[in-house]
């Protein structure tokens, strides 16, 4: 093909998607009407209550057992998430599920194998696809209230985000290693163990702690919903009115994950 005709196709294309990008935005501002942000009358006399925080020390130990019960959730949330994420981001891997002399023509590897690859896949697409808070409505009518909803909703749908990065790392690690192990006869778990999951081990680890630190965050939202923790005690109090608590929730909030972030970065520096 003509060298020319390539960069004017390519300049074409550029185009096209430039003006849809441009169309998709403005659709996106009309629908979400932000031009009417301050139209409406604001109620500011809420402010002097959220400027109010509580500090009596009765209040305050009871929010930190609040606190205490969203961290074990997000803890409990992660720790499934990995459990199951971890082994459907194996499946998923066709790094993993093709041999290496197959990598450029997948679809002449084991047919067995290559189906159970996109059932893994789209088992995590299903659990990613739905957000915990959904999730954790779903399962408050199952299950009923308390903690144990939460853990499952943040377990189900970060346990498909853990997959799709897991999967995703490992195709994208240097494939010479395995191809060497391969060349000597070894198998698809000697692979795996040995040249693919320590090269990826690293990354993982630094996004299992962000997900812990989003699940924290998440486990809050999800008291709104019936989950426990802190979030069903912010609930409670916003839903009666005592603005003074919900700020010193929402302080006490903040300052633990800035800490947990804190520790993890120093934790990070410390022991790589």
């Amino acid at each position: 093909m003509n060298p020319a005709w390539q960069i004017g196709e390519r300049s074409t294309f550029r185009w096209i998607l430039g003006a849809a990008l441009l169309l998709v935005c403005g659709w996106s501002l009309y629908r979400c009407e932000l031009w009417q942000v301050g139209s409406g009358t604001a109620d500011l006399s809420l402010l002097s209550g959220f400027l109010s925080p509580v500090t009596e020390w009765t209040f305050v130990a009871d929010t930190l057992i609040g606190l205490a019960d969203t961290l074990a959730i997000a803890v409990m949330g992660t720790l499934m998430a990995v459990l199951f994420g971890i082994p459907m981001g194996i499946l998923s891997s066709r790094a993993v599920m093709v041999a290496p002399r197959f990598a450029h023509h997948w679809r002449r590897a084991s047919q067995g194998w290559i189906g159970l690859s996109w059932l893994a896949r789209g088992i995590a697409i299903l659990w990613r696809s739905v957000p915990e808070v959904v999730w954790a409505v779903i399962l408050v009518r199952i299950i009923g209230l308390g903690p144990t909803a939460a853990v499952i909703a943040i377990g189900i749908a970060y346990a498909g985000m853990i997959a799709k990065v897991f999967a995703e790392q490992l195709e994208s690690c240097d494939p010479s290693p395995a191809a060497a192990l391969e060349a000597v006869g070894a198998g698809r778990l000697a692979r795996l163990v040995w040249c693919q999951v320590p090269q990826v081990i690293p990354g993982m680890v630094d996004y299992i702690m962000y997900r812990c630190e989003c699940a924290i965050r998440a486990s809050a939202i999800l008291g709104y919903v019936g989950g426990g923790g802190l979030g069903f005690q912010i609930e409670y109090s916003y839903g009666y009115g005592y603005y003074g608590e919900v700020t010193t929730q929402v302080v006490i909030l903040i300052a633990f994950i800035a800490s947990f972030e804190l520790l993890v970065d120093y934790a990070r520096r410390k022991f790589t």
